[in-house]
Formats: C-alpha cells, structure tokens, sequence
C-alpha cells in the first residue's frame, strides 16, 4: 500500500505527511513479510507519537534487516520511544539514524542496545562486508553522531576507506577519528586542509590530553598531513 516491492520499501525525500502517512508506513511495517529494507531518510519526521508508533511496528516485524532513518528532525523524545522496538526486534541488522537531534544520552543508549543485541551491527548503516563508506555532505553536526561513527569505526574489521568532507570539523570529529585509530593501529588518517587542523590545535577548549593522543597518532603515522597546504592545492589558484 505505500509502494513496497517485495523486499524493499524507498520513501527517502518524499516529504511525508506525518499525521496520514506515517501511521500507514507503521501498519505496513507491522504486517508486511517480505519487506527487508525500509529507507526513510531526509523527510523531516519528528515527535514522540510517531516515535512510539514506528517503534511499536519494529518491535511486531520479523523480517525487515535494514532501515534508514537519517537526516530527519528525530529528537531526544522520538530516539526514546524509539529504543523500545529497536530492542525488542529481533532481525535487523542495519540502523541509521545518523544526522538528527537525538542527543547524546539517547546515542548511548542505542549503543548499549546494540551491545546486548547479537543481530544489530551498526547504526550508522554501515554494510557488514562494505569497505568505503561516504558521509561527505550528511551535516553531521551533533557530538551523538560522531559517538555512534567511532563506534563502528572501532567494531568494523573491514572497513578501509572513510570520506567526511564538507561536515565541518570541531573536537567531537577529533576525538571519535582519535579513538577509532587507537584502536585500530592499521588504518591512517589524511588530512588536507591545515587551516582547520590550526584552528582546532588552537582551540583553548581543546585538552592537553587530546593534543597529545594527536602527536602520538602522527608520529605513528597513522595521521598524514597532505601538501601542507593551508587550502586544498585545487582551491589555493581561486
């Protein structure tokens, strides 16, 4: 009834009305058994009625592996009533729920769901076997979604590539790239632009601790600086 094909539901960008649509999405959800993948992304849902209701369609369906919730206004009250049929499924495998405003306490608390559940990977959507992922652009801008991205940048074993332009870059970006390459001695990380790398080592805000995790992770060589241009070299001529 909402477009599904036999294993996939794709209704990212449609600008869903939340009072008609969303309820039809949810009974879809409910009652569907062949439907794996549900994408929603970038259509603005919010409030913690339809939280509740989305939650209570995860927590009756016993097929669907993959959804996508990204880049809507998902708050902290909507993350909440969420975690509950987050919980209680037992088959997904792939959640994203990145670039919203569920804030921190929700993010953790989708962690440690995840970390008791052996069926959920990722919320951040990552693929179990992918090795590139690109999140350039995704406006990334809550310390939740750098929370949830060091989570699975530390669990992937596979993961070989990871794009973040354009998502600006503050001490939360550092720490969660920091972390992620402690603990995974074989991957580096390059880094482009020096003005940025300047503006965040002068940030007084900064700690001492996080400037010296820094020098050892490039004396490592796991950070590369590029060029040492202050700009990109393509941007340096305009």
């Amino acid at each position: 009834i909402c477009g599904a094909t036999d294993e996939e539901l794709d209704l990212s960008g449609q600008k869903l009305d939340l009072r008609n649509d969303i309820p039809v999405v949810c009974a879809e959800i409910s009652n569907n058994k062949t439907m794996e993948k549900l994408n929603m992304s970038s259509n603005q849902i919010q409030g913690e009625t339809y939280g509740k209701a989305l939650s209570d369609a995860l927590a009756a369906n016993v097929v669907l592996k993959e959804v996508d919730l990204s880049n809507n206004d998902i708050g902290p009250w909507f993350a909440k009533a969420l975690t509950d049929g987050i919980r209680a499924n037992t088959v997904i495998s792939t959640f994203n729920i990145l670039s919203n405003k569920i804030g921190t306490v929700q993010a953790m608390e989708l962690i440690n769901i995840m970390k008791r559940k052996d069926t959920l990977k990722t919320l951040c959507g990552f693929m179990l076997n992918q090795r590139k992922v690109s999140f350039s652009g995704s406006h990334l801008t809550g310390s939740w979604d750098w929370v949830l991205i060091s989570l699975d940048l530390r669990s992937s074993t596979v993961l070989e590539c990871l794009e973040l332009r354009g998502n600006g870059l503050d001490d939360n970006v550092v720490k969660a790239l920091a972390d992620a390459l402690m603990v995974n001695t074989g991957r580096k990380f390059v880094w482009a632009e020096t003005i940025f790398l300047d503006m965040w080592f002068n940030d007084e805000q900064v700690s001492d601790e996080r400037k010296s995790n820094f020098r050892k992770l490039l004396k490592n060589g796991q950070i590369e600086i590029l060029t040492g241009g202050w700009v990109m070299t393509e941007e340096a001529p305009s």
